[in-house]
């Protein structure tokens, strides 16, 4: 059982990069193999390198184990994402 959670802060400056923190948890008993995180962007939002989706690769994740990601994503103007 992978547990995933993200993490945006409430507000950025314009121009600023907009940190958004993954952490993928396993909660189960057993060990998970080939683990991704991924999601669609919403519009608007692009990664550093012009993505319109994020892509982690895990890998294997014990049970018990966590791991962390960033990514910096980049707004198209300003608004409410």
């Amino acid at each position: 059982v992978l547990e995933v959670l993200k993490e945006i802060p409430a507000g950025v400056d314009i121009c600023d990069p907009i940190p958004v923190e993954y952490t993928v948890r396993n909660v189960g008993e057993a060990a998970a193999p080939g683990v991704v995180v991924a999601e669609d962007l919403q519009q608007g939002l692009v990664t550093k390198d012009g993505k319109r989706a994020v892509r982690f690769e895990v890998g294997d994740l014990a049970a018990g184990a966590t791991k962390e990601f960033t990514a910096e994503l980049t707004a198209a103007g300003t608004g409410i994402y």
